[in-house]
């Protein structure tokens, strides 16, 4: 990752990094910066007021609000507090033995004696601890800093030295020192840039280990000023990697089925790098976290990938972030977007079928779609129910994405499980069972699975002509992916098709579903599979009025049936068994046609 940080680093033009030197947080919103407020009187600071404001972005420079990992402490007396009522201790406004007041008492104790006076107030005044208590009692998240004379801090005489300090330098202190003492080497090769220099021994981009409270890794063995041999890094090479750091952090951050990632593109062609950047600006600007909108709805990583042309591949980062660790949960290398191009009208073209339009939903009718990968999250959960699917999620994406095969059977399986827990608990079935048959097309279509059918050679129907019979053979005609189904396949299919059907007509005549017991909770083995048919026709007999419409259907499964094998897993059988139920609809002839048309 780093490396890649790097090279994208290089080839950024000027105009296109805004480098924050405080580090400043920008993104604040809808939250309040309180302040302690002071004034210089006879040469002593006095507690004056609180006041608030709710932050404003533009008074980052102001605030110097910086955010620190773990335990580390920002150079200047601004704080996040996570937990305001922290400042309530045993009933009583109590600042000094606070988490918060900790903090910032331990921030302005950096200054020397500059604020001796305030730290004593802070300490053994109740005065302001409870003027402040009373404010931000009701706030479940705030920042909290000071004021001098009515200034913010950035912009305070008393500050100006260290604020002067941090805007001009170019290496954040934490890469070469431990608070103690430089830890670097001279004339060493930096890992960046390949050149000799003098290199630091704590450059840590991201928080993958903690380099300054645990001991050095491999190179650097128990003593510390070695530290620098496990990443060499330069101040040159420090400085091209915050630039690409920079800029996928503003520009290519982004959610993806309820996970973080980074975007980082690689150029592969010579060609003038600020039309691309300019390109990928435009599209970060469409799906990018800054926008609140596009912060509820799923990021169409595929379709947003798809518009650029393949000057450049992109690699993608999943994270977690958690304080001071930074966590790469799956990276996906190389993404050529004529491959996802690919993808994106593959989804397109199987889409088009009926059978995923109409479904009826809570307040209108809704369409099953691919429109990102959402609709596979859905089979790889993250649940205290479920379980947490994540980590099998990311290897399928990835393999979707670099055009690797995943295993037919865990995806069935994954499938499968999703499948009986709705149908055991009365849901929406058919929603997810078609989800499913349309990611299927799509990898089979794009050969990232391989179902290993056993094409049977005959699918002749020994069935009388009829209405039924024309039905069933012009659904499989008109859909490849049906029409190229094994006689198995197609068995249990429809199968599951006339099951739906005794289910209906149980609820019309009697309110409810008794067959539903029959069905083994969807693990439909072939001798669960065998036991049905001939239970389902007994069942018919007795909604006599029902019976003629569904005789050819039983015919034909039942001709079917003599290819029934062991060579269809239980999750496939199950599988087909419950698309046939979502399909029902489209079996439907004369009287029973009219009779669902009431209904729907």
């Amino acid at each position: 990752m780093i490396q890649k940080l790097a090279k994208l680093g290089a080839l950024l033009p000027d105009d296109v990094v805004n480098i924050d030197p405080f580090g400043t947080i920008e993104d604040y919103r809808n939250r309040q910066i309180v302040f302690i407020c002071f004034k210089r009187k006879g040469g002593t600071w006095e507690f004056d007021d609180i006041d608030q404001e709710e932050y404003q972005p533009d008074k980052r420079d102001k605030y110097l609000l910086i955010p620190k990992p773990g335990q580390q402490t920002s150079e200047f007396p601004a704080i996040d507090v996570y937990k305001p009522a922290e400042l309530i201790v045993n009933g009583k406004a109590n600042f000094s033995t606070s988490k918060p007041g900790k903090k910032l008492v331990k921030i302005l104790e950096k200054f020397d004696t500059v604020f001796a006076d305030i730290i004593d107030l802070l300490k053994n005044s109740e005065k302001p601890a409870r003027a402040l208590a009373e404010k931000i009692s009701d706030m479940d998240r705030c920042a909290l800093s000071i004021k001098l004379d009515g200034r913010y801090i950035g912009d305070s005489p008393f500050l100006k030295s260290k604020v002067d300090e941090v805007r001009n330098r170019t290496v954040d202190p934490n890469y070469y020192s431990d608070g103690k003492q430089e830890i670097s080497a001279n004339e060493k090769l930096c890992a960046i840039t390949g050149q000799k220099d003098k290199v630091f021994g704590f450059s840590s981009f991201y928080n993958f280990y903690a380099p300054k409270t645990e001991l050095s890794v491999v190179a650097g063995g128990f003593n510390k000023k070695l530290a620098w041999r496990n990443f060499p890094t330069s101040r040159t090479g420090v400085e091209i990697v915050e630039r690409g750091k920079w800029f996928v952090e503003h520009h290519m951050q982004f959610r993806f089925s309820g996970l973080n990632y980074f975007l980082v593109p690689e150029l592969i062609l010579d060609l003038d790098p600020d039309g691309f950047f300019d390109d990928i600006k435009d599209m970060s600007r469409r799906y990018s976290l800054g926008d609140t909108e596009a912060n509820q709805v799923e990021i169409d990583i595929v379709k947003a990938l798809a518009e650029q042309n393949n000057s450049a591949t992109f690699t993608m980062f999943f994270f977690e972030k958690n304080n001071s660790e930074f966590k790469i949960l799956s990276s996906i290398d190389d993404i050529a977007p004529s491959h996802v191009s690919r993808l994106r009208n593959v989804i397109t073209d199987i889409e088009r079928d009926i059978i995923f339009h109409g479904l009826h939903g809570k307040k209108s009718k809704f369409n099953v779609a691919f429109k990102s990968f959402k609709a596979l999250r859905t089979f790889f959960p993250n649940s205290k129910i479920e379980g947490d699917h994540t980590t099998r999620f990311l290897e399928v994406v990835r393999a979707v994405l670099m055009q690797r095969r995943v295993s037919y059977e865990v995806l069935l399986r994954y499938i499968m499980m999703k499948l009986r827990r709705v149908f055991i608990e009365d849901g929406y079935l058919k929603m997810f069972a078609l989800q499913a048959w349309l990611i299927l097309n799509v990898f089979e279509q794009m050969n990232i699975i391989n179902p290993n059918h056993v094409k049977t050679e005959t699918t002749h129907m020994n069935v009388a002509d009829g209405k039924m019979r024309a039905i069933v053979e012009q659904f499989f005609d008109e859909r490849p992916k049906f029409r190229e189904l094994p006689a198995a396949q197609r068995a249990v299919f429809l199968l599951g098709v006339l099951t739906d059907k005794l289910l209906d007509t149980q609820q019309m005549e009697r309110g409810a579903q008794p067959f539903r017991t029959r069905l083994n909770g969807m693990h439909i083995s072939r001798k669960v599979a065998e036991r049905l048919l001939p239970e389902i026709i007994d069942k018919f007999k007795a909604y006599e009025k029902y019976f003629k419409s569904y005789q050819d259907l039983a015919a034909i499964i039942s001709d079917l049936f003599t290819y029934l094998d062991d060579n269809m897993s239980d999750d496939e059988r199950s599988f087909y068994f419950a698309l046939g139920m979502s399909l029902e609809e489209h079996f439907r002839v004369g009287k029973e046609e009219k009779a669902a048309e009431q209904v729907d």
